[in-house]
């Protein structure tokens, strides 16, 4: 899985008009995927886009991506063991806002961190490290303090966050 992957990915949901938490459901697949999965890169990116906006319940009607490789939404499929329960780091964000009483702007940039999470190499299985790791960034860019917990897996989380923003 590469950087570019996951660009074309994001890029053609944007140009699908996909929801935020569609194009998270997308790439997520696609991470899954690549672990143990082969075939055509386009094909499985497609696939993952058809099947994302599926899971999440965003209709699209694209004849490029409709136009995929069945096999490999099967592949995926049982890779998942039909398991379609995601993690949706956007359905509890205004608990973390009202726990941590972020500002709009801070809740902004944390919109901001949250979403260029796609782009980690790992499938985000835990969303309230994700979410903290997030805030505690929130904090450190806009030097704000705010009294969140932190310990060696969310200073970890946060590395891996700020490594996306690295040049490469």
């Amino acid at each position: 899985m590469t950087f570019k992957d996951i660009q074309e990915i994001v890029n053609k949901c944007r140009n699908l008009g996909c929801t935020q938490r569609s194009v998270q459901y997308c790439t997520n697949l696609y991470k899954i995927y690549k672990k143990e999965g082969t075939g055509d890169r386009d094909t499985i990116i497609n696939t993952c886009i058809v099947l994302g906006c599926k899971i999440s319940n965003y209709i699209i009607n694209n004849k490029d991506l409709l136009v995929n490789n069945s096999n490999i939404e099967l592949e995926i499929c049982k890779i998942m063991d039909f398991d379609f329960e995601m993690v949706d780091i956007y359905k509890n964000i205004n608990l973390y806002v009202e726990k941590y009483k972020l500002t709009r702007l801070m809740t902004q940039y944390l919109w901001v961190f949250l979403n260029d999470t796609v782009y980690l190499e790992t499938y985000q299985e835990d969303e309230e490290l994700l979410i903290k790791a997030c805030v505690k960034l929130v904090c450190m860019v806009l030097k704000i303090e705010r009294e969140v917990e932190t310990d060696e897996e969310i200073e970890r989380k946060m590395s891996e966050i700020l490594s996306i923003y690295e040049k490469k």
